[in-house]
């Protein structure tokens, strides 16, 4: 199956279909448009991976360096129990969070309070 990603915006989050294959020749596309991604006004990105069906090391990258960069959250799920094991091995289960299902996912971010806009402090002098 070739590579194919498409995007949707839902309240609070950018979600990412992925399908296919995630290699050297699909990755710089992949990276592109989670940067895009992450440009949105939004606190989660969630990525469905349920037909992903392989990602090298390319792939891992642009997920580990874009989870690492930003505050907002990212959510995988979906995954293949082949692209689980990857996510597990390389430690990236530490920088995302990874979800068995769209449902499950969608709990996880329905239950995460959002955040609040900070308080102005003063302190007397």
């Amino acid at each position: 199956m070739k590579f194919e990603i498409e995007t949707a915006r839902e309240e609070g989050l950018v979600a990412v279909v992925v399908k296919g294959r995630l290699d050297a020749s699909s990755s710089h596309r992949f990276g592109e448009v989670i940067s895009h991604a992450l440009n949105e006004p939004t606190a989660w990105v969630l990525i469905d991976a349920s037909e992903l069906s392989y990602i090298s090391s390319d792939g891992l990258r642009y997920l580990v360096s874009t989870s690492k960069r930003v505050s907002r959250q990212i959510v995988v799920a979906g995954a293949t129990p082949r692209v689980r094991e990857v996510f597990k091995l390389t430690g990236l289960v530490r920088l995302i969070s990874l979800c068995d299902a769209m449902a499950d996912a969608h709990q996880i971010i329905a239950s995460t309070p959002k955040p609040q806009a900070s308080a102005s402090l003063t302190q007397d002098a």
